[in-house]
């Protein structure tokens, strides 16, 4: 950490979604237009990064409650096309917004506790917030293994579109910290 009861988290998200249905009416999409019934794969990409200072008010206890704040960048694609290719409609964006974090849970051992986070970020056209449920086994001073579940929310509300997404996810981390 920077001191005794704060510390820097820095993140790398990125997602990728590719799709292909049968269109029920026609469409419009970055100029471009797609016909009724017809066939489109659509490809969406979200990475963000984010970079967060966060400070532990409860350090001495075995109550884990922390606050902070930070700030998210975030890189949007969007594309549509024909399965043959020829008609690539393809719109992107970059959002930069500061964000605020809370986390709790509560310290079982010196090695062993449960964590809840949440992480809200946005500004006029972009919002999004991230909550998860973890435990954790602090392996030394530097490494911990955690296993977790969360979903992440994002809305985006711009001048060509409208994207509300909801994003579930959970995996297996481990972390060093310097």
């Amino acid at each position: 950490g920077i001191a005794k009861d704060q510390y820097l988290v820095f993140g790398f998200n990125p997602i990728e979604s590719r799709d292909t249905t049968t269109l029920g009416k026609e469409i419009k999409w970055a100029g471009k237009s797609y016909s009724a019934g017809s066939e489109v794969i659509s490809a969406y990409s979200n990475w963000s990064l984010t970079a967060d200072c966060v400070f532990e008010l409860l350090s001495d206890s075995d109550w884990i409650v922390e606050l902070g704040a930070g700030v998210t960048f975030a890189a949007q694609t969007i594309r549509l096309d024909y399965p043959e290719g020829n008609n690539l409609g393809e719109t992107s964006d970059l959002f930069v917004a500061p964000a605020i974090i809370f986390n709790g849970g509560y310290k079982f051992t010196e090695d062993f506790f449960l964590d809840l986070r949440y992480r809200a970020s946005g500004l006029s056209e972009y919002t999004s917030q991230a909550y998860s449920v973890g435990v954790t086994y602090q392996i030394n001073d530097r490494w911990s293994a955690s296993l977790f579940r969360g979903v992440l929310e994002q809305e985006i509300d711009g001048d060509e579109y409208y994207n509300d997404a909801s994003f579930d996810h959970g995996g297996f981390a481990v972390t060093y910290a310097f």
